[in-house]
């Protein structure tokens, strides 16, 4: 696996109907690959600067994500799930199957991303 540490992100592309988010990147020795994330349920990009520096991508329980009811009204929003789930137990179970991915940087573009698959390609 490529090391991701250190890379430029280059480009964001999301795929709606694939449900695919890819981060384009460039390696400090100047090689340029990506990283996937497969069968996205949501996802938040923040600070996405012109120079972003990839420090890490970690995989964290997706049970971090997991919310109560009175914080149901407040993800929907921010999810962008608006009227999917009925109750937080039905979006706990919806996640369950899925990993979370922290993506950390050195500079610029950070977030999260609740997929069932990661892929460095």
């Amino acid at each position: 696996m490529k090391d991701i540490h250190d890379s430029e992100i280059l480009e964001v592309r999301t795929k709606l109907k694939e449900r695919e988010v890819e981060l384009l990147l460039k390696s400090d020795t100047n090689e340029d690959f990506k990283v996937v994330f497969k069968d996205v349920f949501s996802f938040l990009i923040e600070n996405p600067l012109t120079t972003s520096i990839v420090l890490e991508i970690n995989e964290f329980p997706t049970e971090k994500f997991y919310i109560t009811d009175d914080k149901l009204r407040t993800v929907d929003k921010q999810l962008m799930v608006h009227a999917r789930f009925i109750d937080s137990d039905s979006y706990n179970r919806a996640i369950k199957d899925y990993k979370s991915y922290i993506i950390s940087s050195s500079l610029g573009l950070n977030g999260w991303i609740i997929a069932k698959e990661m892929k460095v390609i």
